[in-house]
C-alpha cells in the first residue's frame, strides 16, 4: 500500500490498491470520513483536510492477519469558482440596472452580490465599473469577484411647448411640457 499524492476537493473519485503476500484480499477503510470515503477500492473526496486510509488483511486458517498499514495525504480546497461576465450592452441614462446587465454566472451554485445593486440608475459616462462578489453555496470553495464595464449614454432631451403669443408689454405665457 504505497504513498498517495495530494488531491484537491472536487476531483473525481480514484482507486487505491494493495496486495498481501498471502494473496488474501485487502480491505480499505477511511479513518477520516469527513475528508474521504471509500467503497471497495474507490475513494471519494468529500472535503478538504488530511485524509488517512487504512489497509488491512484479516488472514484465514492458513495465514495470520497482516499488520494494518495507513497512508495519509492532503486534500486541498477546491479551486476558485469560474465566473463569467461579459460587458453588458450600452444603456441610456435613466435605465435602472437589472438582470439584463447584472448577469454573471459561475460554474458552482452560490449567490451574487452586485455593486451598484439592481435598481440603481447610473450617471451618463463610458466604461463605468460594475462589480460582483460571488459566495459559493459549498463552503469548500473560495469566494470570487469579477468586474464588467458599461457605457451609459445621455438621454435625449425632449421638450414640447404650446404655441403661444403675447402682446407687447404683457407677461410671458406659461410654458408647460
Amino acid at each position: 500500500f504505497g504513498a498517495l499524492p495530494a488531491r484537491t476537493y472536487g476531483q473525481t473519485p480514484f482507486t487505491v490498491s494493495a496486495s498481501a503476500g498471502s494473496g488474501l484480499p485487502v480491505l480499505f477503510t477511511s479513518l477520516t470520513p469527513a475528508v474521504v470515503t471509500i467503497s471497495g477500492d474507490l475513494v471519494t473526496i468529500v472535503g478538504p483536510g488530511t485524509a488517512t486510509l487504512q489497509a488491512t488483511q484479516a488472514g484465514d486458517g492458513n495465514w495470520q492477519a497482516a499488520p494494518a498499514v495507513e497512508q495519509s495525504f492532503t486534500v486541498g480546497l477546491a479551486p476558485l469558482p469560474v465566473l463569467t461576465w461579459t460587458n453588458p450592452a450600452d444603456i441610456v441614462y435613466g435605465t435602472a440596472l437589472d438582470s439584463t446587465q447584472l448577469n454573471a454566472t459561475a460554474d458552482v451554485p452560490g449567490t451574487f452580490t452586485y455593486a451598484p445593486a439592481a435598481g440603481s440608475v447610473l450617471a451618463a459616462g463610458t466604461n463605468q465599473l460594475l462589480t460582483v462578489d460571488f459566495t459559493p453555496a459549498d463552503g469548500h470553495y473560495s469566494g470570487a469577484s469579477a468586474t464588467a464595464a458599461i457605457n451609459v449614454s445621455r438621454a435625449a432631451l425632449t421638450l414640447s411647448v404650446d404655441n403661444a403669443t403675447r402682446a407687447y408689454g404683457a407677461a410671458n405665457p406659461t410654458l408647460s411640457g
